[in-house]
């Protein structure tokens, strides 16, 4: 772990860091004990971690989150009585038959889609049950480790730093020195103020009427809170950086002024992906951008800013904010007449297969996760499980076949320095029946994305009847004509996975079934009502059609669930 510590301490030097980590004392009635923290988002800090070192911080994130995977799978063997008993049975044949293929599938794709964009990583994160123990571990730094890993730091800079820097630096709540505190009334004057020390902590004596407080540092958004709310925090106050603002000039070859509409600057890892257009000078300047880690006078950090201009190269580069500013100015070149094109090669989503031979599985695993790890957690190893597969090994070429790739174990490919053009028929083939062809546009100096799916597109769901009677049957048909018909289990549960079926819009028909055997089925339905005329179905993706069906006459009234 500590290897990559030194990325931490290279966006965390210039923060505010306290001389210690005091507890914060008791308060009465009359004085407010207490202590102005920044309290910093790990996973911001992560993100700007993947911005500086993308390498590296892939590298972390695969042991972070598979980490976090394995605690998660684990969680599978739970005490019977704590999800429904259908699950419990169940619960211990998935784990010893289907656990491994999981946990190899998911963390494939987590790996892939982090080599693809390492931000991916940390959405992942914050989205799994993670180790906290890690994370502790990760964020808090010792002072020789620090000096450590900071590369030719003269003597005279070490012996500094050494003596200012406290002996363990928590980078999860950093004190704010010299913030100011002050105790305001109802009509929001102020009785008391007082400024915290080099640890952030303070000291203020309470006036009679004494109702909010006001917390304010240059370069922070100023905070007021309640007192009652500082007596519950148990005096600890927050503080965040103001948001930032980016500046600088655009220009062309021969500094060339590139002015207007012509000439956008976008920030696209910040909220929003807020934007900015030069002026007659080439200037340009944006505010608001947000969020930022804290730092000495304000907010520091890192954002990826890109200025895409017809003609030209695309320029995309990382800036950094000290004090909430950032200063970048672009100098373009002129675009050969060539272009990249890259993408990703996918095919039918990973299956489980069926239960004993006889029920599928993934339908199954969906509810049987919900109960295990909690709605949240299960959305995301479903999402991950269920996406399209990697296509490793896969041949793509030109029509013409002058220009040819291969994709990685990722499914990605990238073929550079193909002549601009507008209508490129490219080939994806991995065997004779995994095979498709798309059109592209290639564009002068700009890198060109196009996914492929070389498999069909899947529908599945569940019908529940009024009657309480589950079993039934879904017909899809397309163009008036019938495609596929299949009977659902006892729980209403369909799946049209293993049919191989085109993309494309079909017309969903079902049936009830009047005994408890497959395949006797009365009251044929010629209508359903209330249910969109037509269900797509795309490339690579699993289309779920939940029904919620009531009975009029010789019809069903059907109503999609969410």
């Amino acid at each position: 772990m500590k290897q990559y510590r030194g990325l931490a301490f290279g966006l965390s030097l210039l923060l505010v860091i306290g001389l210690g980590s005091t507890p914060v004392p008791a308060q009465t009635a009359t004085e407010l004990q207490g202590q102005v923290v920044a309290e910093v988002d790990p996973f911001l800090l992560f993100r700007n971690l993947a911005r500086v070192d993308e390498e590296g911080f892939a590298e972390l994130a695969e042991t972070l989150i598979l980490d976090s995977l394995d605690d998660l799978l684990e969680q599978v063997e739970i005490p019977p009585g704590t999800v429904p008993n259908w699950a419990t049975g169940f619960a211990q044949y998935f784990v010893e038959t289907y656990a491994p293929d999981i946990a190899d599938q998911v963390s494939q794709e987590i790996i892939c889609r982090g080599r693809e964009k390492p931000e991916a990583y940390v959405d992942i994160l914050e989205s799994l049950p993670f180790d906290r123990e890690l994370l502790d571990e990760f964020l808090v730094l010792d002072r020789e480790t620090i000096l450590g890993l900071i590369p030719d730091l003269p003597g005279d800079l070490s012996n500094l730093l050494g003596s200012v820097l406290p002996s363990t630096i928590d980078l999860t709540q950093l004190p704010m020195a010299g913030a100011t505190v002050m105790a305001l009334n109802n009509q929001n004057r102020m009785l008391a103020a007082v400024v915290a020390n080099s640890e952030g902590m303070f000291t203020l004596r309470l006036p009679s009427g004494t109702v909010r407080l006001r917390i304010s540092k240059p370069g922070y958004k100023t905070s007021v809170v309640t007192l009652g709310e500082a007596l519950a925090a148990g005096g600890r106050l927050a503080l965040v950086p103001n948001d930032g603002t980016l500046r600088g000039r655009i220009n062309g070859p021969r500094n060339r002024i590139l002015a207007g509409a012509g000439a956008p600057v976008q920030v696209v890892t910040a909220d929003g992906e807020p934007m900015a257009q030069a002026n007659f000078l080439g200037m340009y300047s944006m505010s608001g951008i947000k969020p930022l880690l804290p730092g000495l006078f304000g907010g520091i950090g890192l954002h990826t800013a890109v200025v895409d201009i017809p003609g030209y190269e695309l320029e995309r580069e990382n800036v950094l904010f000290l004090a909430s500013n950032a200063t970048k100015n672009f100098q373009l070149r002129e675009a050969a007449l060539i272009g990249d094109l890259t993408g990703r090669v996918t095919a039918r989503p990973f299956s489980l297969g069926n239960f004993l031979g006889i029920l599928p599985v993934d339908p199954i695993v969906a509810d049987l996760f919900d109960d295990l790890f909690g709605e949240e957690n299960a959305e995301v190893v479903k999402e991950l499980l269920f996406a399209p597969r990697s296509v490793a090994g896969a041949d793509v070429e030109t029509a013409s076949g002058a220009y040819a790739g291969t994709t990685d174990e990722c499914g990605r490919y990238r073929i550079e320095d193909i002549p601009v053009g507008s209508n490129y028929g490219v080939n994806f083939a991995k065997t004779p029946n995994e095979r498709t062809e798309e059109g592209v546009e290639i564009k002068a100096g700009r890198t060109t994305e196009l996914d492929v799916c070389l498999d069909n597109g899947r529908l599945r769901g569940q019908l529940i009847f009024s009657s309480g009677n589950a079993r039934g049957r879904v017909q899809l048909r397309r163009s008036g004509t019938q495609v596929a018909e299949q009977a659902t289990n006892s729980s209403g549960a369909y799946d049209f996975g293993e049919l191989s079926l085109s993309t494309g819009d079909y017309d969903v028909r079902i049936q009830q079934c009047t005994r408890t055997f497959l395949g006797a089925c009365t009251q044929y339905t010629t209508r359903v009502s209330n249910l969109p005329d037509q269900q797509s179905i795309k490339a690579c993706t699993t289309s779920t059609l939940n029904l919620n069906c009531a009975s009029e006459s010789d019809t069903w009234t059907c109503t999609p669930q969410p």
